[in-house]
């Protein structure tokens, strides 16, 4: 009998399972059942499944959020491995090579010729809250673009990328860029606004465990790093 895989994830990793889910599905007999979000809506349904008392829900988020959790919730959270971090980056829907963000300089002269800028959630997504520290950095709070906040980063994509505006660019973590075929990285933010998030997994504990864990070890194994490489982590 088939049985259920629930994930509760960043929207980070949405490429690296989605890629690996069919096949595990098959050796396993199981259905993944995967939600992604921002990272504090993420943190937010995970809370709530441990207030139900849930098991063997495999989880990602940053390591401090699993840290906090485990804090919160002592021996209910196993850590399960990590899988390495991912840029902060811009991305465009034409060509990359329009937009000059090499240096600090440059990336402020960019921004501000933009009219708005597509990005996570504003609040609750790390993409999102560090794009706010940028602009606020450059001086560009009151004359720069207009900051557009969705769910998530791979969200502001997608929305870039239908719009098809060339005086926008979306801010997402690259993981979330290279899941939209359709647009591209125009590179990473420079200098001291670089940003690389780390993410990691684990799991709810109890009996119903094992496929969790099982999955969490094939995403995290040493021969799965050149996926991991392809959806934007630890990119080479």
């Amino acid at each position: 009998m088939t049985q259920p895989l629930h994930i509760l994830s960043a929207g980070a990793a949405f490429g690296l399972i989605t890629a690996s889910r069919a096949a595990f599905e098959a050796r396993a007999d199981c259905a993944i059942i995967a939600q992604f979000a921002a990272v504090g809506t993420t943190e937010e349904r995970v809370r709530a499944a441990l207030d139900a008392v849930g098991e063997g829900i495999l989880f990602v988020l940053t390591p401090a959020v699993i840290t906090t959790l485990i804090a919160d919730f002592p021996g209910r959270i196993v850590p399960a491995g990590t899988l390495g971090t991912t840029p902060g980056a811009l991305a465009c829907a034409g060509d990359p090579s329009a937009y000059d963000i090499g240096t600090v300089a440059a990336l402020r002269a960019t921004l501000a010729g933009l009219d708005s800028i597509y990005t996570g959630d504003l609040t609750k997504s790390t993409i999102g809250r560090h794009l706010v520290r940028v602009i606020e950095g450059l001086g560009l709070s009151d004359h720069g673009p207009e900051v557009i906040g969705f769910p998530g980063g791979a969200k502001a994509v997608e929305m870039l990328v239908e719009a098809g505006d060339k005086r926008a660019l979306a801010c997402a973590q690259l993981t979330e860029i290279r899941q939209n075929p359709q647009a591209h990285a125009v590179g990473p933010l420079p200098g001291e606004y670089a940003l690389d998030t780390e993410y990691a997994l684990a799991v709810i504990a109890g009996p119903q465990a094992d496929l969790a864990h099982a999955f969490a070890a094939l995403l995290t194994a040493p021969e799965q790093a050149p996926a991991r490489a392809k959806s934007g982590f630890d990119p080479v």
